[in-house]
């Protein structure tokens, strides 16, 4: 754990992401399922709070039509984050601690790209709104084809979440996508933030590229993300694995992507206290303020980008 223990990235409250991460990995290295994941992950992270509300499968605003997979919320602080999962796999079978696990393939990679992405255009949203204060997706996968790169051009290339990759602005499918694959998934998704994209080692249950476990694990209102705690060339496994081959390495974020990340995190931060303003409209000074505040930011933020 050397490298973590003194990472301060919170989840929730007082509970540090990188311990729950390594708490789960060194009970449940593998899932069956992504429910037993977010079964699992909100049992841990109560264990390390027991004062904390967490709700599973969460509508918190019915006309946005938004279900969560996760709700935590911090009852003495009233802090709430929202938690979004995706479990991908490829097929493995494998037992561990005596337990059987049979996971199948999940084909159709660029949908599941896709509804990461739409993930966090939902928590975006959540937080611009004030439901909540800050937000997490997590994405956990034996699949490399996710965090390695490709030199193929595929029509879901904006959609790519390999390893050193920023997300941001509007993000489309390419012109040869599929009708099939377009259905219910036709419109662009519209990022206000940046996101830089880390994955970092979680478990390894078997030799073999499909025993190696990864997970992504993007903030969403102002944290600092878990790779961020963590740096490339200081990282240790979150739980016992095998060093993985030079084509998997780490990547590291350029300059430009972290000074990106720096003023996306200022502009989350002063979300954060205008959501804090009564009443939330321009008849309060305060709240209007930070409004500009905010566009001033996001118009040097997309300038920032085009330099």
């Amino acid at each position: 754990m050397s490298g973590l223990d003194s990472a301060q990235v919170r989840l929730v409250g007082d509970v540090l992401l990188a311990e729950v991460v390594a708490a789960l990995a060194a009970e449940r290295p593998v899932f069956h399922s992504e429910a037993d994941f977010q079964h699992h992950l909100a049992w841990t992270v109560r264990g390390f709070d027991p004062s904390l509300r967490v709700r599973l499968e969460v509508r918190p605003v019915p006309e946005l039509g938004l279900q969560l997979d996760l709700l935590l919320i911090q009852p003495s602080s009233g802090e709430r984050v929202a938690v979004e999962l995706k479990y991908a796999t490829r097929a493995l079978s494998v037992d561990v601690g005596g337990e059987a696990f049979y996971l199948r393939s999940h084909d159709a990679q660029d949908i599941r790209r896709h509804d990461f992405i739409k993930d966090l255009v939902r928590l975006e949203t959540l937080v611009d709104r004030g439901v909540v204060d800050r937000g997490w997706a997590l994405f956990l996968t034996n699949d490399h084809g996710f965090w390695q790169t490709s030199a193929r051009v595929t029509v879901d290339a904006a959609f790519r979440l390999h390893d050193g990759q920023v997300l941001r602005s509007s993000l489309a499918w390419g012109d040869e996508a599929g009708e099939g694959t377009r259905r219910g998934r036709d419109k662009p998704l519209e990022l206000t933030g940046a996101y830089p994209l880390r994955w970092t080692e979680f478990s390894a249950v078997a030799p073999g590229a499909a025993g190696t476990f990864r997970l992504l694990a993007v903030p969403v209102g102002g944290s600092a993300s878990l790779a961020e705690a963590c740096p490339t060339d200081s990282a240790q496994p979150l739980a016992e694995a095998t060093p993985l081959p030079p084509a998997e390495r780490v990547i590291a974020p350029r300059a430009d992507d972290r000074d990106a990340a720096r003023l996306q995190g200022m502009i989350d931060e002063l979300r954060r206290l205008r959501n804090g303003c009564e009443p939330k409209d321009k008849t309060n000074p305060l709240y209007h303020r930070y409004s500009l505040a905010v566009s001033a930011l996001k118009w040097v933020a997309a300038n920032h980008d085009k330099n």
